[in-house]
C-alpha cells in the first residue's frame, strides 16, 4: 500500500501532461477550436470577473454590474 500514492500521482501527472499535448495540437490544427479560444478571450477582456472566478479556489464576491 505504500507505494500507492506514487501511482495516483504519476496518473494524475500523465492526465495533465496529455491534456496539455492535447491543447496544443488542437490550437495548431483545429478551426473550431481555435475560434472558441478567440471568443473566451474576448469574453475575458470584457468580463474580467471571469478570470478571477476561473482561477481562484476561494470564494468571490460580485458588484452588481459583475453579476
Amino acid at each position: 500500500m505504500e507505494g500507492q500514492p506514487d501511482i495516483i500521482w504519476n496518473e494524475q501527472c500523465l492526465g495533465i501532461r496529455v491534456g496539455e499535448q492535447v491543447c496544443m495540437y488542437l490550437k495548431k490544427h483545429d478551426m473550431e477550436y481555435q475560434r472558441l479560444q478567440k471568443e473566451i478571450l474576448e469574453l475575458i477582456k470584457k468580463y474580467p470577473v471571469i478570470e478571477t472566478f476561473m482561477e481562484s479556489a476561494q470564494s468571490i464576491s460580485l458588484t452588481a454590474d459583475e453579476h
